[in-house]
Formats: structure tokens, C-alpha cells, sequence
């Protein structure tokens, strides 16, 4: 139990920070892609929709990024911890 809890605490810690980290890389990328784009383009799209597309979809996948971490890591630890072989 005290392991079970150890490996939760450590999963917690470690998955919010990768998380994080990879949506930081992933917005640094668009807003490279985004200054190589033509002045034309944000007079055509309103640039709070360009804004909160990405925002949207960054938030997206930091949340889905953290759950599929919890489950991938979770779920191999519960079956190292709980494997009575």
C-alpha cells in the first residue's frame, strides 16, 4: 500500500511537468509558423479566432496528454505493484 501511494505521488509529479513542457514546445512551434505567415491572412481571419483555435486546442491536448500519462503509467504500476506472481 505504502508503495502503491509512492508510485501515485511520483506519477502526479512527473506527468503534469511533461505534460506542460510539451504544449510549451508545441506553442513556441506555432508562434514560429505564425510570424513566417503573410499579413494577408490575419486580414482575412479575425485573429482572436486564430488565437483561440489554438488556445483550444493546445488546452486539449495538455489535459488529454496528462490523462493518457495517468493511465499509461497508472495502470503499468498497478499491475507491477498488484501482480501476486
Amino acid at each position: 500500500m505504502i508503495l502503491h501511494f509512492f508510485f501515485d505521488y511520483m506519477r502526479s509529479s512527473f506527468q503534469e511537468s511533461i505534460s506542460y513542457e510539451l504544449v510549451a514546445k508545441d506553442r513556441l512551434a506555432i508562434g514560429d509558423a505564425l510570424k513566417r505567415v503573410s499579413l494577408g491572412y490575419f486580414q482575412k481571419n479575425s485573429t482572436g479566432t486564430i488565437l483561440n483555435s489554438i488556445t483550444t486546442g493546445l488546452n486539449l491536448l495538455e489535459n488529454m496528454g496528462i490523462r493518457m500519462i495517468d493511465n499509461f503509467v497508472g495502470g503499468y504500476l498497478n499491475f507491477l505493484v498488484d501482480y501476486p506472481g
